[in-house]
């Protein structure tokens, strides 16, 4: 599962995801960015339980397991 944090507003805002799709659209969502969201797309696809990645000041992308959220 997938927790993406919106840092873009006054207090950020989190969005949960199992689809690795999913976690594109919500980034260029929030960036606006195809880049970016493209290259979102490809770390969720390689991220295990854990990990995460941080773009500042956009958003913060962790990959957890569904009993954490």
């Amino acid at each position: 599962m997938f927790v993406v944090t919106d840092c873009t507003r006054p207090s950020p805002y989190k969005m949960n995801s199992i689809d690795v799709k999913d976690v594109r659209d919500i980034v260029l969502g929030i960036t606006g960015y195809e880049e970016i969201a493209d290259m979102a797309f490809r770390h969720a696809g390689n991220m295990q339980f854990g990990d995460s990645l941080v773009v500042n000041p956009y958003f913060i992308l962790d990959c957890i397991e569904e009993s954490e959220a």
